[in-house]
């Protein structure tokens, strides 16, 4: 199985982009780190993470880290089939700078005949720690 992955949106700042295996079998586990890349003063975010449910399901998703600094998964639904919604903050704190990841989304590949399946990100919001927007550039994984 290959994944393609892409992004919706471009603009000037951090630069987040999904990290996810280029090739996997069938009947597997895998994970897709949403990366992050030279943020300032990071605080709280929220995105939508697309894929086609058919091929891979989701089995859990687990906290991330800038730094030495924990990035807690406050909430992740299914908001649509093959869709979720992912909200953090961090609590506590003046602002995370520097690089690391959001979050690790767990699959499941679940079809046997397929050869690819997409893992999109898309409606990022990040928010420093008073509340403004961080500009982010959603980037593909090299």
């Amino acid at each position: 199985m290959t994944l393609s992955l892409t992004s919706t949106i471009n603009a000037q700042g951090a630069a987040i982009s999904i990290d996810a295996p280029s090739s996997i079998g069938t009947q597997t586990n895998f994970v897709a780190r949403v990366d992050i890349i030279d943020v300032t003063n990071f605080d709280a975010c929220n995105y939508d993470i697309t894929y086609d449910p058919s091929v891979i399901e989701v089995t859990g998703i687990t906290n991330g880290l800038i730094g030495s600094t924990a990035i807690p998964v406050d909430i992740w639904s299914e908001i649509a089939p093959g869709m979720l919604r992912i909200i953090e903050n961090v609590p506590g704190t003046p602002g995370v700078s520097g690089s690391g990841y959001l979050a690790e989304i767990h699959f499941h590949v679940i079809c046997e005949t397929c050869d690819t399946s997409g893992i999109t990100i898309s409606n990022v919001t990040l928010s420093d720690n008073t509340a403004t927007e961080i500009q982010v550039t959603l980037m593909q994984h090299q």
